[in-house]
């Protein structure tokens, strides 16, 4: 029998053989080497717990979900060049920048509005990097491109013909 963590959270394998070092990311989920590289850093903005990973009923692997509770500042629409809708709602943008004045200074945080992405700091980003991680993908905040950006008035122009 599989002991559940205090948390609850197990992560059940269906199919593969060896899991990447990330393997969800609501919460995220990495491995002992992910874990490290962050530890070696000395990287703030983060607490862990552990998740065990289970197949055919037995533990295979031990991995670590991150509570992260490093926060960015808000989103800059502005410096990002953000498509906004007529709601309000991002639908896209050309980069990811922040207000850096708002930001608490944690290597691992959240920017509030832009949902579960995980950002770090270009320290841990670099040692990230270097330790060739499977299944983790390191993007530089100016390439930071978010959904689409469509011109929404000229589909809505066409719909408006199509009728």
């Amino acid at each position: 029998m599989v002991e559940v963590p205090l948390d609850g959270l197990r992560v059940l394998v269906r199919t593969g053989t060896q899991p990447g070092d990330l393997i969800f990311t609501t919460p995220n989920v990495v491995s002992e080497r992910f874990l490290g590289i962050l530890r070696e850093c000395n990287a703030t903005g983060f607490d862990v717990f552990p998740v065990p990973l289970i197949k055919d009923g037995e533990q295979v692997a031990l991995y670590y979900g991150l509570r992260v509770y490093g926060r960015g500042g808000e989103f800059d629409r502005v410096r990002s060049d953000a498509d906004i809708g007529e709601t309000g709602a991002i639908h896209g943008s050309a980069a990811v920048y922040m207000n850096e004045a708002d930001w608490d200074g944690s290597d691992v945080f959240f920017i509030p509005g832009l949902g579960v992405e995980l950002y770090v700091t270009e320290r841990v980003a670099l040692a990230l990097k270097k330790a060739k991680l499977v299944n983790v993908q390191i993007t530089l905040n100016s390439e930071c491109r978010t959904g689409t950006r469509i011109d929404y008035s000229s589909l809505r122009e066409g719909a408006k013909r199509e009728k």
